[in-house]
C-alpha cells in the first residue's frame, strides 16, 4: 500500500511539473518535428500526442484544432526568421556583407541545426487552406517590408543609389531565400559559403548603385 502511494505521489508530481506553459512548449516542439516529417495532412494530433508523451485531449487543452496548432508552429518559425533578420540588418555596415550574413546564418541554421524549419515552410505553402495561406502571405509581406525599409533607409543615407524600387529588390531576395530552402532540403550546395558569396555578387551585379561599385573598386585597390 505504501509503495502504491509513493507511485501515485511521484506520478502526480510529474504531471504538475509539466502543466501550463512547459507542456504547451513541449507540444509545439514536438508538433514542429511531426509536421516536418509527416506533412500537414499526414500528421494527426494522435501522432503528435504519442511523440510528445501526452494524451490527445491534452493537446486540445492548449490548441482547439490541428490547424490551430499548425498555425502556431508557423508563427514560431516566422518569429525566428524575423528576429534573426532584424538583428543582423540592425548591425549596420556594408549592405552586401549584411545580406550575406542573413543568408549565411539562415542556411547554417536550416542545414546544420534544424532542417524542420525549411520543411515546415514548404509544407505550409502546399496546404490549400485559406487561413494557412493567409498566415503565409502575412509573413511574406512582413519580411518584404522589413527588407524594403532597410534598402530604402540605405538609399536615403546615400549609401546606395537605387535603380529599382526597394520592394522589387526585397521580393527578389525573398524568392532567393525560398529557393535556398529547397536547395537545403535536397542536399545541394553543402558548402554554405556559396550562399552568402552568391548573394553579395548578385547585389553588386544588379548595380544597386554607382557608389556601391565605386566603394568596391576602391577597397580592391
Amino acid at each position: 500500500m505504501n509503495r502504491k502511494k509513493r507511485l501515485v505521489r511521484k506520478t502526480s508530481t510529474k504531471v504538475k511539473r509539466m502543466k501550463g506553459e512547459d507542456r504547451r512548449k513541449l507540444i509545439l516542439r514536438t508538433a514542429q518535428r511531426v509536421f516536418a516529417a509527416e506533412t500537414y495532412h499526414g500528421a494527426t494530433t494522435a501522432k503528435i500526442a504519442r511523440a510528445a508523451g501526452v494524451t490527445e485531449p491534452t493537446i486540445y487543452l492548449h490548441f482547439p484544432s490541428k490547424k490551430a496548432l499548425f498555425l502556431e508552429v508557423i508563427k514560431d518559425v516566422r518569429r525566428f526568421i524575423i528576429v534573426t533578420t532584424s538583428h543582423i540588418l540592425n548591425q549596420g555596415g556594408d549592405m552586401r556583407e549584411r545580406y550575406g550574413r542573413v543568408f549565411d546564418t539562415y542556411y547554417q541554421y536550416t542545414a546544420e541545426v534544424n532542417a524542420n524549419v525549411s520543411k515546415i515552410w514548404l509544407n505550409a505553402i502546399s496546404v490549400n487552406d485559406p487561413d494557412i495561406q493567409a498566415a503565409m502571405r502575412d509573413f511574406m509581406e512582413e519580411i518584404v517590408n522589413l527588407i524594403s525599409q532597410d534598402i530604402r533607409e540605405s538609399a536615403e543615407e546615400g549609401r546606395i543609389n537605387l535603380d529599382y524600387l526597394p520592394e522589387v529588390l526585397a521580393r527578389i531576395l525573398v524568392a532567393v531565400s525560398v529557393g535556398q530552402e529547397i536547395m537545403v532540403l535536397i542536399g545541394a550546395g553543402k558548402d554554405r559559403s556559396w550562399v552568402s558569396e552568391g548573394v553579395k555578387g548578385m547585389l553588386l551585379g544588379w548595380n544597386w548603385g554607382r557608389k556601391m561599385k565605386e566603394n568596391s573598386s576602391k577597397s580592391e585597390k
